[in-house]
């Protein structure tokens, strides 16, 4: 499988890690560090061939202008391990994103996750995942609660992480059309 996903911007990096080390420090919760970088994700898929996922993000990037979201709050996805996140807030040029990657991929993909197609997706910045508990989960919302979440976000790529040995690690970036990829 496969993520595909927007890197977020170097401050908004900085600042998801900075709670994810607070989150550890104080809890004791490393799960979320399955992905080296704090994301985006557009949807995760099964391809059979990467490199017709790669050329077709490459043209999409080509194709795209960055689109700013805005996060605000906190979300829980419940069951035995929540998912604690920032959420995202669907505007229109980001669905739109959305759709077309998802409309494309689904083309060549052997499988997407359901969670991603457009009537389900619920876009958002994980903050732990994998490791939480029900127990927990009060103490955590608690800390969280502390800090806003109202945040501006330009986000300028479009990339793939590849799960090796359970870690989904940094395959491609491609940058946007009107991006200029510093680093």
């Amino acid at each position: 499988m496969v993520a595909v996903v927007s890197l977020l911007d170097a401050k908004h990096t900085r600042m998801v890690n900075e709670i994810i080390a607070d989150l550890e420090r104080i809890f004791g919760l490393k799960g979320v560090k399955i992905t080296a970088d704090p994301h985006i994700t557009w949807l995760i898929c099964e391809v059979e061939k990467l490199t017709e996922l790669k050329s077709y993000l490459k043209e999409v990037a080509g194709q795209t202008t960055s689109v700013q979201v805005k996060t605000t709050g906190i979300g829980i996805f419940t069951g035995e391990h929540p998912v604690i996140f920032v959420p995202v807030i669907r505007a229109d040029g980001f669905n739109q994103v959305h759709a077309e990657l998802f409309r494309g991929i689904r083309t060549f993909s052997r499988q997407t996750v359901n969670f991603y197609d457009p009537d389900n997706w619920v876009p958002h910045i994980s903050l732990a995942l994998r490791d939480t508990t029900s127990d927990l989960l009060p103490q955590i919302v608690q800390y969280l609660n502390q800090r806003t979440y109202n945040w501006k976000i330009q986000l300028d790529n479009i990339s793939i992480l590849k799960n090796e040995a359970n870690q989904y690690l940094l395959d491609e970036t491609y940058m946007f059309a009107n991006s200029v990829k510093v680093g």
